[in-house]
């Protein structure tokens, strides 16, 4: 497999967990959301949304990542630290929340990884150098 075709993956698999983590943060994670979070009834832009929103913006981001646009591997790269910042801040203040449920670990590796991957893959080359290219036949003189 191609890298970019790996990213792209995984950016795809990062989107689809953002927007589970969006959905059922509570269940996954048996709290609120940290100081993130809406007490009571949530309005439209708590955290949670936030993080389905953007789940949802990197999932369609990484369908287009397959196209090898290498901005799309930029935008997947950077939605990726956004969710893993706003998971990292939410359970920064409760230990408990870090080593009960194997998620909050998941969440911010799996972030990580994206986030490494889709910047070589947006650094890798996706051409042949004329120098390089099979048809750039050698002149004999």
């Amino acid at each position: 497999m191609k890298l970019r075709t790996v990213a792209a993956v995984l950016s795809l698999v990062n989107g689809a967990w953002s927007i589970v983590l969006g959905a059922y943060w509570n269940q996954i994670f048996g709290a609120e959301m940290g100081d993130l979070s809406c007490a009571g009834s949530c309005s439209l832009f708590g955290a949670a949304h936030i993080v389905l929103v953007l789940g949802a913006i990197l999932l369609v981001d990484s369908l287009v990542c397959f196209l090898a646009f290498s901005r799309a591997f930029y935008i997947s790269a950077l939605l990726s630290v956004i969710v893993a910042f706003l998971v990292l801040v939410s359970v920064a203040a409760s230990w408990q929340t870090w080593t009960s449920y194997p998620a909050t670990p998941a969440s911010i590796l799996l972030g990580l990884a994206t986030v490494v991957l889709d910047i070589i893959a947006a650094r890798r080359k996706t051409y042949v150098s004329e120098e390089n290219h099979p048809l750039n036949l050698p002149v004999f003189g």
